[in-house]
């Protein structure tokens, strides 16, 4: 067959299905404006941003070819959905716009219980300690009151496995680091999940971020350390949170918790 039947074929299957590409470029649009209001740029919502460029370009083939084969009918039809696509599409971008610029108080609507036992994310630098004025704190001997940094590692104890997984603030808040030691195991991964304490809400963090290979040579040692960010909430309005280490077996993808801990955090602010 030649290239000129090729393409007939081609573009007989593409205006055949004229209703199908409008249908995908609104389901594209409904995943991606998911995963903007949740600050996760999925695989998914990648491969979706293609699908809707593609379908936008289906879109205006079966236009072209409809006007040329005097099929007015569909033609309309066709165009009025590329428009209501196209409406629906500088929604959505004012839409996430404008929810990106609201403020997220979910620490504030979730305060930490009276009387809960947390941990506090390890800072990486000295901390000086402050009144409520700010003026700096000094001993009896006149000498300012530090806090010194300590090493995450040295925190960990391989007997131990409430010790297992250890934060560590970034360099803003609501970003962290975590240590976490892996057992022997077999090949596999290890990630994170958080939720939070009160009401079991699963926060929305950067996942694939967390995602560690884990292989003999790294087991029965700690990892080294990895970011992620935690995106319920703003800078200052903590709340408790379960941060869970997971693992799933390369071979036979079972997956078992390894450890987990309760952490006073904080929501990254865009």
């Amino acid at each position: 067959m030649s290239r000129i039947g090729n393409m007939k074929k081609f573009l007989s299957i593409v205006c055949r299905f004229w209703w199908l590409w409008p249908l995908l470029f609104l389901v594209c649009q409904y995943v991606m404006y998911r995963a903007s209001i949740g600050y996760t740029m999925t695989v998914l919502s990648n491969i979706c941003f293609v699908v809707a460029i593609v379908t936008a370009l289906l879109q205006i083939t079966c236009l072209i070819c409809f006007d040329y084969n005097f099929k007015h009918g569909k033609m309309v039809v066709t165009l009025m959905a590329g428009i209501v696509c196209f409406i629906v599409m500088i929604m959505t971008m004012f839409t996430t716009l404008f929810d990106n610029g609201k403020e997220d108080h979910f620490g504030a609507d979730h305060p930490i219980p009276e009387g809960l036992e947390y941990n506090e994310p390890l800072y990486p630098y000295d901390i000086v300690v402050t009144d409520e004025d700010g003026n700096i704190v000094s001993d009896c001997n006149g000498n300012d009151s530090i806090v010194p940094a300590k090493d995450p590692v040295s925190c960990i104890c391989p007997d131990d496995t409430s010790s297992w997984l250890v934060l560590q603030t970034g360099f803003q808040g609501g970003i962290y680091k975590y240590y976490l030691y892996v057992p022997e195991l077999p090949a596999g991964q290890v990630w994170l999940e958080c939720y939070e304490i009160t009401d079991n809400v699963r926060l929305s963090i950067s996942t694939d971020r967390t995602i560690q290979e884990i292989n003999p040579d790294s087991c029965s040692r700690v990892l080294p350390p990895c970011e992620f960010t935690i995106y319920n909430g703003i800078w200052g309005e903590h709340y408790a949170a379960r941060i869970e280490a997971w693992y799933k077996d390369s071979a036979t993808r079972h997956k078992r918790k390894l450890a987990e801990s309760v952490y006073k955090v904080e929501g990254w602010m865009r």
